[in-house]
C-alpha cells in the first residue's frame, strides 16, 4: 500500500510538471504570437505612414525661381504681394550677382494642393508661370536667365518611391514591371506622376522609353532562338529561308510599334498602362437662371486671358493632365481665385444651350497681345510683326466664333523681315546644302579611319592574311580582346558625344540662315536636321560598307585572292597612301599595309568579309547603347561633383595646388556635359562661378529651421539655372537612332537584341535620374511638337528598312550576285522595296490617329 501511495504521488507530480511545462510553452508562443502581431501591425503602421508621407509630396507644388535686376527690387516686392491674393508667396528672397551685374532672387511659391483636387502641379505651374511673366515683363533682365521651376528634393524622391509603394500591385506586378514587360492593371504610378508634375512632353518622352523597352522583349525573344539555332544568310534558296523569315518578322515588328505609337493616348496607354479619363458631362444650363453679373464675367475673361497666354508661353497648348484615376470637372478651381475658370471640355449639350454660353462670353476672347512685350536679348520685337502673327488669335467682331484654345505662335527673336524672300529661300538651300555635303564628307572620313583602326588591328597586327583568321585574338590573345573593346568603345564615343554634338551645333548654325518667323517652326526644323545628319553620317557608312565592301561583284572575289597583297591591292588609293606614309619599300614586308580596308576587300574571300562586317556593327549596335549612359547621366554628375569642388577651393596646400592645375579641367567638362553655355558662357571654364554668393534680405521663415531650408532653396535655385533644360525631343532622338539600328542590323546579329534590351532597360532606370540631377526642369507642354516627327520617323525608318533588308539580300549576302546584271537587279530591288514601303504606308494610315 505504501508503495502504490509512492507511486501515484510520484504519478501525480509527473502530471503536475508536464502541466507546467505545457502552460509555460503556451505562454511562451502566446509571447511570441504577440510580438509578432505588434511587429507586423508596426511595420503596416510604418508602410502606412511611408505612404502618406510620399502622398504629402507629391501634392506639393514646385517653386518658380526669378531672376531681376536689383534697382527693380521695390517693384517687384510690390508686385510679388499684390499677387498674394492668388495665393503667391515668397519663400525667399536674395541678391546675387550674374556675370558681375547685381541681379535679386526671388523663389516663390504656392499653395498646396488638396487631396480632393483635380488640377495638377503641372497645370498650377503654367498659371504661376504666366502670372509672374505677366508682371514682370517690363522689370525682366535684357540678358540671362529670367525664370525657371525648380525641382524639389522631396517631391523628386517620393515620385522615385512611388513605383515601389504601389499598394495596388502585387510584388510580381511590380517585378514584371521594372523589366517593362507588363504594366500593372490600373497603370503605372511613375508615369502618372511625371506626367501630373513635369507635363505631358516629359510624360511621352519617358513612355516612348517603356514602349520601345516592351517591344524590344517581343522582338528579342524570337531573335533568342533564332540565334541560338544560328540562323542567318546563307547560299540564296531554302537555306537561307530562316534568315528571309528574321526580316519580315522585323518588319512586322516595326509596323506593330507605329501601330501602338500612332498617337499620344496611344504611346501613354501602351508605354504606362494609363487609360484616358472619361469626361463628365457638363450640367444642363438653367434658362430662368439670372444673368451673370458684370464683374463676374470681368472674372471669366481675365482667367481666360491669363490661362491662354500661359498655353502660349510654355511652348504650345497645355491640355488639361488631370489624374487617370478621377474625371475631369468641368469648372477648375484654382487657389486662390474667387471665380472659376471655364473647362474646355467638349460640350454634348444642344446647339441652342451652347449659343446661349457664347452669348455671355461674348467678346471676351483671348488676345495675347501682351506677348509682344516680351524682350529678347538686347534687341526689341517688331510689334507690328507679333501683331500680324497674333490677328488669327485674336477676337474679331461681335458676330465672331466663340473662344479657342490658343496655340503656339512665339515669334523667333532673330527673325529679320526680308523683302526678297526667294532670294533668301536660294541662298538659304545652297548654303545648307555646300554645309551638309562638306560636315557628311568630314564625319565619314573621321569614321572611316575608325574602321581603318579596326581593320588595321585585325589583319596589320593580328596577321589575319597572312594567319587566315577574322580576329587578332589568334596571335595575341586575351590582349586582343581588351583592345578591340578599347576600340569600340572609342567608336561609341566618337558616335554619340563628337558627332551628336557637332550635329547640334550644326542644325542650329543652318536653322538660323533659314530665318523662320516662328519658333515653334525653328526648333523642329533643327532637331529634324540634327536627326538627319547624324543618321546620314552614322548609318550611311554603315550601307556604303554593306554595298560596296561587301557584295561579291565578280567571281574572284568570292574566293579571295592567294597572290600577295602588293600584285593584287596596288592602285588602291588608301593601299598606295599607307605604303607612302609607313615606308613599306624599305621593309620590305609584302603584308604591309594589307590591312586597309580596300586591300582586305580584294585578299579576303566572301565569307571573311561577312564576318568582318557584322563584328564592325558591335560598336554602334551593341556598345554604344551602354556607352550612352556615359554621357547621359555618369559624366555630368561626375564633372558637376569636381566643378564644385574646384569652385569652392581647397584648404591643404596640396589640394590648392591640385585645384589650381586641373580646376579648368574640371570646369571644363562640367561646361561640356552639364552646363548651359548660353547662360554660363565660356568664361566660366576660366574664372569660375557665373553666381556669386546669396544674401538672403527676404524670408517667410519663422525659426532657425525655415531660415536654414530657405538657404538651401537660394543654392539650389542658382544651381539648378545653369543646367541645361531638359529637352524632349533631343531625348527621343537617340531613341530614333536605336529603333532605326534595331530595325536595320537585327536579322544580322540576332543575338545582340538582348544587349540592346538590357542598355534600355537601363536607360529607363537612369533618364529619371537625368531629369532630377542633371538636367533643368522645363515649363510643362503639350506632346504634340515631340509626337509628329517622332511618329513620322518610325514610318520613314520601317520604309528604309524595307528597302535595306531586299538590297541585302539581292547584294550585300547573295554569293552569285556576279551572275546577275545591273538592270535586272534594279528591277527587282526598287520596285520590291517601293511596293513593302506602300504597303507600310498604307498600314500606318489606316491606324488610330485620334489623340
Amino acid at each position: 500500500d505504501r508503495w502504490d501511495a509512492m507511486e501515484g504521488e510520484k504519478a501525480a507530480e509527473g502530471e503536475k510538471a508536464a502541466q507546467g511545462e505545457k502552460t509555460a510553452e503556451d505562454e511562451k508562443e502566446a509571447d511570441g504570437e504577440d510580438k509578432r502581431r505588434s511587429s507586423i501591425t508596426q511595420a503596416f503602421s510604418t508602410w502606412i505612414q511611408d505612404l502618406d508621407e510620399i502622398q504629402n509630396n507629391l501634392l506639393k507644388l514646385p517653386f518658380l525661381a526669378v531672376l531681376l535686376p536689383r534697382e527693380h527690387d521695390k517693384e517687384a516686392l510690390k508686385i510679388f504681394k499684390s499677387l498674394s491674393k492668388e495665393g503667391v508667396g515668397i519663400e525667399v528672397a536674395a541678391h546675387t550677382t550674374y556675370l558681375n551685374c547685381p541681379r535679386t532672387l526671388w523663389v516663390l511659391d504656392w499653395e498646396t494642393l488638396d487631396k480632393e483636387d483635380t488640377v495638377t502641379p503641372a497645370k498650377y505651374l503654367n498659371r504661376l508661370v504666366h502670372l509672374i511673366s505677366e508682371q514682370t515683363q517690363e522689370i525682366r533682365p535684357d540678358y540671362g536667365p529670367w525664370m525657371w521651376p525648380l525641382n524639389d528634393s522631396e517631391v523628386c524622391s517620393a515620385i522615385a518611391l512611388s513605383q515601389f509603394m504601389d499598394p495596388k500591385s502585387a510584388c510580381w506586378q511590380k517585378a514584371l514591371w521594372a523589366i517593362r514587360i507588363l504594366p500593372p492593371k490600373h497603370g503605372s504610378i511613375l508615369a502618372r506622376c511625371i506626367m501630373e508634375h513635369y507635363g505631358r512632353e516629359t510624360s511621352y518622352v519617358f513612355a516612348w522609353d517603356n514602349l520601345f523597352a516592351r517591344g524590344l522583349w517581343a522582338l528579342a525573344l524570337p531573335m533568342l532562338v533564332f540565334g541560338l539555332a544560328n540562323a542567318g544568310p546563307k547560299t540564296p534558296g531554302v537555306e537561307s529561308i530562316p534568315w528571309y523569315v528574321m526580316q519580315i518578322f522585323t518588319l512586322i515588328w516595326g509596323l506593330c510599334l507605329i501601330a501602338f505609337g500612332s498617337s499620344r493616348r496611344s504611346v501613354i496607354s501602351c508605354g504606362a498602362g494609363l487609360r484616358q479619363p472619361q469626361k463628365l458631362l457638363p450640367p444642363t444650363l438653367d434658362t430662368a437662371e439670372p444673368a451673370e453679373p458684370a464683374e463676374d464675367v470681368q472674372s471669366t475673361k481675365k482667367g481666360s486671358e491669363e490661362q491662354g497666354v500661359a498655353d502660349a508661353a510654355a511652348g504650345g497648348v497645355v491640355q488639361d493632365i488631370s489624374l487617370p484615376n478621377q474625371m475631369e470637372s468641368q469648372v477648375v478651381q484654382i487657389a486662390g481665385d474667387s471665380h472659376p475658370q471655364p473647362s474646355q471640355s467638349v460640350s454634348s449639350q444642344p446647339q441652342t444651350d451652347a449659343n446661349k454660353l457664347k452669348g455671355k462670353i461674348k467678346g471676351k476672347q483671348l488676345d495675347p497681345r501682351k506677348m509682344m512685350e516680351v524682350k529678347a536679348g538686347y534687341q526689341s520685337v517688331d510689334t507690328k510683326r507679333m501683331a500680324e502673327v497674333f490677328a488669327a488669335g485674336g477676337q474679331g467682331e461681335a458676330g465672331g466664333s466663340g473662344s479657342e484654345p490658343m496655340l503656339d505662335y512665339r515669334l523667333n527673336p532673330e527673325y529679320k523681315p526680308e523683302n526678297a524672300p526667294v532670294k533668301r529661300f536660294i541662298l538659304a538651300a545652297a548654303v545648307t546644302t555646300c554645309a551638309l555635303i562638306l560636315f557628311l564628307s568630314l564625319a565619314a572620313l573621321v569614321l572611316s579611319l575608325l574602321l581603318q583602326l579596326k581593320s588595321y588591328l585585325i589583319f596589320e597586327w593580328g596577321e589575319c592574311i597572312r594567319l587566315h583568321c577574322d580576329n587578332a585574338g589568334k596571335k595575341w590573345g586575351i590582349s586582343a580582346v581588351f583592345v578591340d573593346i578599347s576600340v569600340d568603345i572609342l567608336m561609341a564615343l566618337v558616335f554619340i558625344v563628337g558627332l551628336g554634338e557637332a550635329c547640334k551645333a550644326l542644325s542650329f548654325q543652318l536653322a538660323r540662315i533659314w530665318n523662320f518667323k516662328k519658333m515653334r517652326r525653328r526648333t523642329t526644323v533643327q532637331t529634324l536636321l540634327s536627326l538627319w545628319i547624324e543618321v546620314m553620317a552614322k548609318v550611311g557608312l554603315f550601307t556604303l560598307l554593306a554595298f560596296i565592301f561587301l557584295p561579291s561583284w565578280s567571281e574572284d572575289s568570292v574566293n579571295g585572292s592567294t597572290l600577295l597583297p602588293e600584285e593584287v591591292c596596288s592602285g588602291q588609293v588608301d593601299y598606295d597612301f599607307c605604303r607612302a606614309v609607313g615606308n613599306c619599300d624599305k621593309s620590305g614586308d609584302p603584308y604591309c599595309c594589307s590591312g586597309t580596308l580596300s586591300c582586305a576587300r580584294q585578299m579576303l574571300p566572301f565569307s571573311a568579309r561577312r564576318s568582318l562586317f557584322e563584328n564592325w556593327l558591335v560598336g554602334p549596335f551593341v556598345v554604344a547603347p551602354f556607352v550612352d549612359l556615359i554621357p547621359a547621366v555618369l559624366a555630368p554628375i561626375l564633372a558637376d561633383h569636381l566643378a564644385d569642388l574646384a569652385d569652392a577651393g581647397a584648404k591643404s596646400f596640396c589640394a590648392k595646388c591640385c585645384c589650381c592645375a586641373c580646376g579648368w579641367l574640371a570646369r571644363f567638362l562640367a561646361f561640356i556635359f552639364v552646363l548651359d553655355g548660353e547662360v554660363t558662357g565660356i568664361r566660366y571654364v576660366c574664372l569660375g562661378k557665373t553666381f556669386t554668393e546669396p544674401k538672403a534680405f527676404h524670408t517667410d521663415a519663422e525659426d532657425e529651421s525655415g531660415e536654414e531650408e530657405a538657404a538651401d532653396y537660394l543654392e539650389g535655385a542658382l544651381e539648378q539655372a545653369v543646367l541645361r533644360p531638359w529637352d524632349a525631343m533631343e531625348e527621343l532622338k537617340e531613341l530614333k537612332l536605336n529603333l532605326l539600328f534595331v530595325l536595320l542590323f537585327a536579322p544580322l546579329k540576332p543575338i545582340l537584341v538582348l544587349p540592346t534590351l538590357l542598355a534600355r532597360l537601363l536607360e529607363v532606370r537612369a533618364k529619371l535620374q537625368k531629369l532630377f540631377l542633371v538636367k533643368r526642369r522645363n515649363i510643362p507642354r503639350d506632346a504634340r511638337l515631340v509626337h509628329r516627327p517622332q511618329e513620322i520617323f518610325a514610318v520613314v525608318a520601317v520604309q528604309a528598312a524595307c528597302f535595306w533588308h531586299i538590297g541585302l539580300a539581292l547584294t550585300a549576302y547573295n554569293s552569285e550576285l556576279y551572275t546577275w546584271t545591273t538592270a535586272g537587279l534594279t528591277a527587282v530591288w526598287l520596285p520590291g522595296g517601293l511596293v513593302v514601303s506602300i504597303g507600310v504606308f498604307i498600314i500606318y494610315r489606316l491606324t488610330d490617329k485620334g489623340d
